[in-house]
């Protein structure tokens, strides 16, 4: 008689059958029969989880959340598909530190000190009667002449004590008078000549004293201790004159 790995018993064609070997071979089948019995509930308990987790139609997970863990959405998978790999969560901060930004000839930073040294600056717009500015050129070609257009010419000079010297004017003088700006009443001082008509100090033969000249006038110095002395040009003295057209 040959005995299998399950227990049972196999008799061949020269063995006897008896009651006990049947019996045995009846107990093993039923144990056995009992132990398939158990594992078709075990195996009907994995397909109904099998089922419960299969495709849309499974109960056993929810969809995840930012609060549990689950299933992944058709929704969710879409948006991971379009997210670069490599890719994090970046928040772009709302400021950024000078340091960071790149300068250039069109573009740059300005203090404010600087700012307020620019708006300190005068103003471009033209000068008005009431406000300042630049000087447009119709009022710098007025300005221009109102010397050259002017009746008269009033001004000083320091002597340099030359014996003849020529004093400038934007226009030739029919009259020029000269008086020394701290004498008065002091003839070889002062003169006042007309045009052909000079000033003399004393005699004639010492030359004038004052006299007109083309865009000018002259004033001489001559000292000779009298009367026929010239000092309308003594050096380091300022004199005040006036010249008429």
């Amino acid at each position: 008689m040959q005995t299998l790995p399950n227990g049972i018993k196999k008799v061949e064609a020269s063995d006897n059958a008896t009651i006990v070997n049947f019996n045995a071979n009846a107990d093993l089948l039923d144990a056995k029969i009992a132990e398939l019995g158990a594992l078709g509930t075990e195996v009907d308990g994995v397909s109904a989880d099998l089922t419960a987790h299969k495709g849309a139609g499974g109960t056993a997970h929810a969809l995840v959340t930012t609060g549990s863990a689950g299933f992944q959405s058709a929704a969710d998978k879409a948006k991971l598909d379009t997210i670069a790999t490599g890719a994090n969560n970046y928040t772009h901060p709302t400021t950024h530190p000078p340091s960071i930004i790149v300068q250039d000839a069109s573009n740059r930073f300005v203090s404010d000190a600087e700012k307020n040294t620019w708006n300190g600056k005068a103003s471009t717009a033209v000068a008005s009667a009431v406000a300042n500015g630049l000087m447009s050129s119709s009022d710098k070609t007025k300005l221009d002449g109102i010397m050259a257009g002017a009746a008269y010419a009033a001004g000083t000079y320091t002597g340099d004590g030359t014996a003849l010297r020529d004093i400038a004017l934007p226009f030739t003088p029919s009259a020029v008078l000269v008086i020394l700006s701290t004498l008065f009443g002091r003839t070889e001082y002062c003169g006042f000549a007309i045009s052909g008509s000079p000033a003399y100090n004393g005699s004639p033969v010492y030359g004038p004293i004052v006299q007109t000249a083309t865009n000018g006038f002259k004033v001489a110095y001559r000292d000779v201790g009298s009367v026929n002395s010239l000092y309308t040009n003594t050096t380091g003295a300022v004199y005040n004159y006036i010249a008429f057209r």
